[in-house]
Order: structure tokens, then C-alpha cells, then sequence
């Protein structure tokens, strides 16, 4: 099975979790794509983590609408994947996260 990612892809949610960013520092590194489709918003929802299990935000709803239903027919519940961490944002003074690779 292959998750297409031509581009890098933001991590969605991730203003809720810059404690977690600043913690972690900027950066690549491996990470993890869990799906959770007990999610009471999104049944397609595809948490981003890293390898210790810390939720770091969401793929994007349209990416994870197409991405939800493929790791569903392959019985993935988990996928690796490359997150960077950027610096902040020098006008929002937010970090920001986007996945480069995606290991299926």
C-alpha cells in the first residue's frame, strides 16, 4: 500500500499542542500515523505522534478522507512517518509540524 505525499503536509491542530513542540525542539524525526476512527468528529481521523505516543495534531481532514479508508482496507492501524518541527512562527510565534515521508 502507498500513502502518496508529493509535498510536505501540515500537521492540523497543532496550536493545541506547542508545549509539545517546544519540548521536542525543531527538527526531523520518525513519528507515528494512528488512525482513530472512534473519533466523535471524524471517523477518518489519522492522529500524528511520535514514537513514544504523544500526540502532536492531526493529517489535514481531506488528506486523512483519502488516506482513512486505504489503511482500513489494508488493516494498518499505524504507519511510520518523517515529522519536522519548524521554528516558531516569527509573527504568530507559533511552532508548526509537517510530515515529509509516510512509510506504508
Amino acid at each position: 500500500m502507498t500513502l502518496e505525499l508529493q509535498d510536505p503536509l501540515y500537521v492540523a491542530g497543532n496550536r493545541h499542542y506547542q508545549d509539545r513542540f517546544a519540548m521536542l525542539g525543531e527538527g526531523s524525526f520518525a513519528g507515528v500515523l494512528v488512525r482513530e476512527p472512534m473519533n466523535t468528529y471524524d471517523t477518518k481521523a489519522i492522529m500524528v505522534m511520535t514514537p513514544s505516543e504523544t500526540k502532536l495534531g492531526y493529517v489535514p481532514k481531506w488528506k486523512a478522507a483519502e488516506w482513512a479508508p486505504r489503511m482500513d482496507e489494508a488493516g494498518l492501524t499505524r504507519i511510520g512517518v518523517e515529522i519536522n518541527i519548524r521554528p516558531p512562527d516569527p509573527d504568530k510565534g507559533l511552532y508548526s509540524a509537517e510530515l515529509l515521508q509516510v512509510y506504508a
